[in-house]
């Protein structure tokens, strides 16, 4: 009797052995589908891919003798097709799936990936609050941290064996391109949102898979990002929406937060009415000497404090989920069934 981890994440079964292997002549499951062995000498909390178990292997079509599960681990891009290969995935991408496979590897790899998630959180959220200097090398590290990151969550997600350093494994010949994807994305995103919100929500969607394409497959940093770009444009909307619900208490609070402080400003300075050409230079004084009224500087204080709070709380369970979604668009085997 075996348990089985769906491609939803969800836990079902127990099934028998004839049962697994209609699932999988029905293509319900595959080699790579995690099972639990039940009433055995087996270790009955271990899960293992469904290729490992010699059981299935006349199923799969390999020998008994060697039944392992296939090789996950992902090169560096094979050839000029495929971008347009993962653009025909992205037509099949589930997101509801991506975000269910998201829970399930976090429930089954909880400590590993909260604590990982929450040291590179804590070193991104020490240098925000360093004066002059913190942003500067916030800049320099974070892609680097979250490439890491990108790695850590891509190995355990390929069922591979995946440690606490594997998110600092991106200090070497990547770190430059990772920084660079992680400045030009980013500087190119806040001008696209402060100008007009639009670009800025477009430029964000497209790169979101720039920074594991680097670390995963190794590329420059714009060519990482041409390769996020040409295939998220194909299917924009629905990677819109994954990142929307993976990260939807983050942008809630953002969006509650921003609502705050302008009504604050607007109690203090005005409202939109009273910016008139004639009253701006005077605004613009006011606007300074209240960047130094200790109330204002407290708000502001206290809502990046909160920002940083949600955004770790959020964060594994949303990482999780874009990966998957990354695993099925650009690695080698398409996405699990489920």
């Amino acid at each position: 009797m075996f348990k089985m981890i769906g491609g939803d994440g969800q836990e079902y079964g127990p099934y028998t052995t004839e049962q697994m292997r209609e699932h999988l002549a029905e293509n319900r499951a595959n080699g790579q589908t995690l099972l639990q062995p039940e009433h055995s000498n087996e270790h009955s909390t271990e899960w293992r891919p469904l290729a490992t178990f010699p059981e299935f292997a006349e199923a799969l079509g390999i020998p008994s003798t060697a039944a392992t599960p296939p090789p996950l681990t992902l090169e560096r891009a094979p050839g000029p097709g495929w971008i347009a290969e993962a653009g025909v995935r992205l037509e099949t991408l589930r997101v509801g799936a991506c975000l269910g496979r998201g829970w399930g590897l976090l429930t089954r790899h909880f400590i590993l990936l909260t604590g990982a998630t929450a040291l590179v959180w804590l070193i991104l959220t020490a240098c925000q609050f360093v004066v002059c200097v913190g942003e500067l090398v916030n800049l320099a590290i974070g892609g680097a941290l979250y490439g890491g990151l990108s790695v850590l969550y891509l190995r355990l997600i390929r069922q591979q064996a995946a440690t606490l350093g594997d998110a600092f494994s991106c200090w070497g010949p990547l770190f430059v391109p990772l920084m660079l994807v992680w400045i030009v994305s980013g500087l190119l995103s806040s001008l696209g949102l402060l100008f007009c919100l639009a670009p800025g929500l477009y430029l964000i969607v497209i790169w979101v898979f720039s920074i594991p394409l680097v670390a995963d497959r190794q590329l420059g940093f714009w060519e990482a990002m041409e390769a996020s770009r040409k295939v998220v444009s194909r299917g924009w909307f629905k990677v819109a929406a994954l990142i929307l619900v993976a990260y939807l208490p983050v942008i809630v609070f953002e969006v509650f937060s921003r609502g705050r402080l302008t009504l604050f400003l607007f109690d203090q300075l005005g409202g939109p009415a009273s910016w008139t050409p004639g009253t701006l230079p005077e605004k613009l004084k006011q606007l300074l000497e209240l960047s130094q009224d200790e109330s204002f500087r407290r708000l502001a204080l206290q809502t990046v404090v909160e920002q940083r709070i949600v955004l770790l709380l959020n964060l594994p369970f949303a990482f999780a989920s874009l990966l998957h979604a990354y695993e099925d668009l650009f690695g080698q085997r398409h996405a699990e069934g489920g």
